[in-house]
């Protein structure tokens, strides 16, 4: 927040929002999913203890955003690029807990040295699997620092909120090809087509013109 020089709302009401606004987004997310299992025990929905996804709370904190910028009388795309880098980096962090957990989000079976079981985990699996968690992780680290150390000054509002959403939405897509999820449809997970839904809108944010000074936009402070 002081980096983007707002002093209103403060960072701390921000953060428990957002944090409230991702719960319930991330659950209702994952039960959507599959309304047939949510309509047979709908009771599930109460249940936080599990059940949650993370494309859920993106779009519930994005709309928390909107309405905070609106009541502000802020930019809602300078909201954006005040939140996208602790996004990615929370992200980062979340995929260490799933590592640690087990939950199921590895990837298929693999012969590569760094294969990783899973045997006590809360989805488990004995065979040698590509350890996804850590390739986001990865990912979402080399993300964040780009974004961090990216020159707000010479950039307009939504240039970082629109990398996010391009780099994060292509990372997620290509770690999807090995993980172990569904396929959807035309062969691609749920999560890739959302992901596909975040590239186009990063792209789209980039190229609108009545958004962007593109006198300004390769140059660095």
């Amino acid at each position: 927040m002081r980096r983007h020089n707002l002093t209103k709302p403060s960072a701390e009401l921000v953060a428990t929002l957002l944090a409230v606004a991702g719960l319930i987004g991330s659950k209702l997310y994952h039960e959507l999913e599959t309304p047939a299992q949510l309509l047979a025990r709908p009771s599930v929905i109460f249940d936080l203890t599990q059940g949650r996804a993370w494309f859920g709370s993106l779009l519930a904190g994005a709309a928390m955003l909107y309405l905070l910028a609106r009541l502000h009388k802020l930019s809602p795309l300078t909201m954006m690029d005040v939140v996208s880098p602790s996004a990615v980096a929370g992200y980062a962090v979340g995929r260490l807990g799933c590592l640690l957990a087990g939950d199921g989000c590895y990837g298929a079976p693999t012969t590569l040295p760094w294969g990783m079981t899973f045997p006590h985990g809360l989805v488990p699996t004995y065979d040698y699997v590509h350890p996804t968690q850590i390739y986001e992780f990865i990912a979402s680290a080399f993300i964040f620092l780009y974004l961090w150390r990216t020159p707000i000054r010479t950039r307009p509002n939504g240039w970082i909120f629109a990398q996010y959403l391009l780099l994060s939405g292509s990372a997620r897509f290509l770690v999807e090809f090995i993980r172990i999820n569904p396929r959807f449809s035309y062969g691609l997970t749920n999560a890739q087509i959302i992901s596909l839904l975040c590239i186009m809108s990063g792209i789209f944010l980039l190229v609108r013109r009545p958004f962007f000074h593109f006198g300004n936009f390769w140059r660095f402070s």
